[in-house]
């Protein structure tokens, strides 16, 4: 077994210890900058230990950083580049507010599966719903086997880490919200209340389609087929608070995932609410005359709201959005949802809507095609 020698260099003591042969040639390890002795006996001792144990030693800058660091380094090359903008967001938010806080000071090299997998428990027992634990596990997991794989850890302490089983039923403190199928009898005391309210569109296109708020918000005009009876799916629209001013910018980005991109079939009821909405905009758009909000996309799919009379910066495309106020300007999901919940509280939920359309298998849910089979 090799053994570890230190001796002194330049008022700096250095372990040094005998590694596989390359070629036929010996090899050694050495690393220098200790104060003392007893350091560089110590740093040597875990690094013949790594070695023997993992065939290699990782003594890497990047293993002596902050998980903080490399996270926020691994955010950048890896996230950004490979997952849609709402996964971004999801992950940002539960990096900046519950990861970082609680392993962001720990070096690379010291984390353990311990540590992982306290966090976790320690979420759980606060009361977090099952996916975000999920989500926090699926960052961790991410993250690390990215580092392992790069070569940058000896091995990977988020391998086996694992949300409860307590969780995943729902006891305790988590629970997560039922998913109800409303009756027919319920849907219609909804489009009642809402007749006279701006959610009424959205709710409608929802209750006809079964589609994601977010698509139903990206939807422009362009996307209507009237003389087809079609709506086609390719994008979503997702909010991000502006720390600056505290308000809100919007961006339409890809869908969920590729196979939400698709083309879905309306009856006469959604048409007619459609042509409503269509004669309704005209009329605000003439009646609010140059004050009249136009909405235009850059590159990157942010959009910015311009009055009529208003120039328009080179670059911009406009972007004829379904959903808006009277007065042109974007009406967003939190507007929707405010109206919802004035309207039935914690009675109502728009996510609901989709359920019916995914697999509408039995046969509790078969009225809600009846608007899509019988033009009506």
């Amino acid at each position: 077994m090799a053994q570890i020698n230190t001796r002194k260099r330049n008022g700096k003591w250095e372990y040094r210890f005998e590694i596989a042969g390359m070629d036929g040639k010996r090899k050694q390890k050495s690393k220098g900058g200790y104060r003392t002795k007893a350091e560089a006996l110590k740093a040597g001792t875990q690094a013949l230990n790594l070695y023997n144990n993992a065939g290699v030693t990782n003594e890497s800058k990047e293993a002596e950083m902050s998980v903080r660091d490399c996270m926020e380094a691994w955010y950048e090359s890896y996230v950004k580049m490979n997952l849609g903008l709402s996964s971004q967001k999801a992950y940002r938010s539960l990096i900046d507010n519950h990861i970082i806080p609680t392993i962001g000071k720990y070096r690379m090299n010291s984390v353990t599966f311990t540590a992982l997998q306290g966090l976790i428990d320690q979420k759980s027992a606060s009361g977090f719903k099952e996916s975000t634990l999920t989500t926090i596990k699926a960052i961790l997991k991410g993250f690390f086997r990215y580092e392992f794989n790069a070569g940058l850890i000896y091995q990977n302490p988020a391998q086996n880490i694992y949300v409860s089983r307590s969780v995943k039923k729902n006891e305790g403190k988590i629970s997560t919200p039922s998913v109800k199928a409303y009756t027919r009898k319920e849907m219609d005391e909804f489009e009642k209340k809402l007749q006279n309210k701006p959610a009424w569109y959205p709710f409608m296109i929802g209750y006809y389609t079964g589609m994601r708020a977010g698509e139903i918000f990206a939807l422009t005009w362009e996307d209507i087929d009237l003389k087809n009876r079609t709506i086609s799916i390719t994008k979503t629209i997702l909010s991000k608070k502006k720390e600056s001013r505290g308000s809100t910018s919007y961006i339409l980005s890809s869908p969920k995932n590729d196979s939400s991109v698709r083309t879905i079939k309306y009856g006469e009821s959604l048409e007619a609410v459609f042509r409503r909405f269509k004669i309704q905009c005209h009329e605000n758009e003439m009646l609010y005359g140059t004050y009249y909000t136009r909405i235009y996309a850059n590159a990157e799919g942010r959009l910015y709201e311009r009055f009529k009379s208003e120039s328009v910066e080179d670059g911009l495309k406009n972007v004829n959005l379904i959903m808006r106020k009277d007065n042109g300007c974007i009406f967003s999901q939190n507007s929707m949802y405010s109206d919802l919940r004035e309207l039935f509280g914690g009675e109502f939920r728009f996510h609901n809507l989709r359920h019916p359309y995914v697999k509408p298998t039995t046969k509790k849910y078969l009225f809600f095609l009846v608007p899509m089979i019988q033009l009506s």
